[in-house]
């Protein structure tokens, strides 16, 4: 496989890019899926707890461009974060269906390039994520 090489400026983007190139490898959907997943925790999670709340709320945020679309998308990353779980803690691999990987790697690769926009650390994202609500992207404000 053929890969890309960016000059992103930070270890979790890096991280995250990667995770999102090798979700085109892997033959199994499942396989592909946990891949986004972890590129979308290491984009979004602030820390080890709540995880799935974190991960969907920032995603909500971070891609909404408005406060019912922000809404959509922090539902359906909780939706995908529960089969996530479902098929890491049972290997049910049909929980996940192509098109859940498919909606995921949208979303990954819309918050890299939103985070690739916003030009600041991890840690500082994920505080400006934290303080604002659906519909109130941190790329349309001024950084910290």
């Amino acid at each position: 496989m053929e890969t890309v090489s960016l000059a992103l400026p930070q270890e979790p983007l890096r991280l995250a890019f990667e995770s999102f190139e090798l979700s085109y490898a892997p033959y199994d959907v499942g396989l592909a899926f946990l891949s986004l997943m972890t590129a979308m925790e290491v984009l979004l999670n602030p820390s080890d707890r709540e995880l799935r709340y974190r991960v969907s709320r920032n995603a909500g945020v971070l891609l909404g461009q408005d406060r019912s679309d922000g809404e959509a998308i922090f539902t359906g990353m909780r939706s995908l974060y529960d089969k996530r779980s479902k098929l890491v803690h049972t290997g049910d691999r049909s929980v996940v269906t192509r098109e859940d990987m498919l909606e995921l790697r949208r979303y990954v690769r819309e918050a890299i390039k939103e985070v690739v926009r916003c030009g600041i650390p991890k840690d500082q994202l994920t505080k400006m994520l934290n303080s604002c609500g659906f519909g109130e992207r941190p790329s349309r404000q001024s950084a910290p």
